[in-house]
């Protein structure tokens, strides 16, 4: 099936992931159709580039991946149904996480394959990014230190090493087949600064007097039992006048999601009880929603922040 979405015209990169989708879940089409409204043309150009990316990465296999996204898609909506039903995850420790979803490398291989795709084809994806390359990394300072947590498919350290002029870039992570990925995804992009990767968990105490002016930390909370322990362990990371990127999504259920957040302001509370000061907020509700009908249906939202701690 090819697609005829007046947008995709002369966006070569996007239509081939569309077409591939298509082709591994025709039916998923009124989703697309709705993704690539001429209400998407504001973040156009940035879901090509990200498009580019995933082919890059996909290597050959976008087909795999479109199919991959499909199974990843049908778990989420399972997720949801349990949500409807219960109001809450269906999974409330890491431990059961692991034994679900981190423990099974092909689980875990699809899954990431799956998000990758998501990384274009859902908006609020689309839209933290943009927020991240346009309000995040201008404020990075210049020869200062840059650090991920949980990298992930590596495109947050890409473009890191691309737009910004800091001196080191590291991701830390608790897998080590997940820093591989990263580092292969890096590779595959020729990333123009190297990211050194190391196994290190946010969750426990950091090395003392090691400190970085710029923190990036995307999706990562939502999946720990105690997100308050990371963010004061961030707080001991982050130099005095740095700055923190936040991704956290709410009433978003998934196979390993843990910690539930209601509403923005919940996670706003979270950053600012810690004592970040937020210059950058915004909520990039799920593709079809407007934020107010994301927050009456509670449906998933991107609560995405920009903070800084002060100085003293």
């Amino acid at each position: 099936m090819i697609t005829d979405f007046s947008i995709l015209r002369n966006r070569p990169c996007l239509k081939s992931i569309v077409d591939a989708q298509l082709l591994a879940w025709d039916s998923h089409i009124d989703f697309l159709k709705l993704r690539f409204s001429d209400s998407a043309v504001n973040t156009i150009e940035l879901s090509e580039l990200l498009a580019k990316l995933v082919l890059i990465l996909a290597e050959n296999k976008i087909s795999q991946y479109a199919k991959d996204y499909r199974w990843m898609a049908t778990n989420f909506l399972k997720e949801d149904v349990y949500f409807r039903s219960n109001g809450k995850y269906r999974l409330s420790t890491f431990k059961q996480a692991y034994q679900e979803v981190y423990g099974k490398s092909g689980y875990m291989q699809r899954y990431i394959r799956g998000i990758l795709i998501s990384q274009v084809l859902w908006v609020n994806q689309v839209m933290a990014m943009d927020f991240y390359l346009t309000r995040f990394l201008p404020k990075t300072q210049r020869r200062g230190r840059f650090l991920e947590i949980g990298p992930g498919h590596g495109l947050f350290l890409y473009f890191a090493s691309e737009r910004t002029e800091c001196d080191t870039i590291q991701g830390w992570d608790v897998s080590q087949s997940s820093i591989k990925a990263t580092q292969d995804a890096l590779n595959l992009l020729n990333a123009r600064k190297p990211s050194k990767l190391v196994i290190r968990d946010i969750q426990e105490e950091p090395p003392f007097g090691e400190q970085f002016q710029s923190i990036v930390i995307s999706e990562v909370l939502e999946h720990l039992e105690r997100p308050q322990v990371a963010l004061k362990n961030l707080w001991k990371i982050t130099a005095p006048g740095g700055i923190i990127f936040l991704n956290v999504p709410i009433n978003s259920p998934a196979p390993d999601h843990i910690f539930l957040w209601h509403a923005p302001e919940e996670v706003v509370q979270l950053v600012e009880n810690q004592g970040f000061k937020i210059e950058e907020f915004f909520n990039a509700p799920a593709t079809g929603f407007t934020e107010e009908e994301a927050l009456r249906s509670k449906v998933t939202i991107n609560v995405l922040l920009v903070a800084r701690k002060p100085r003293s």
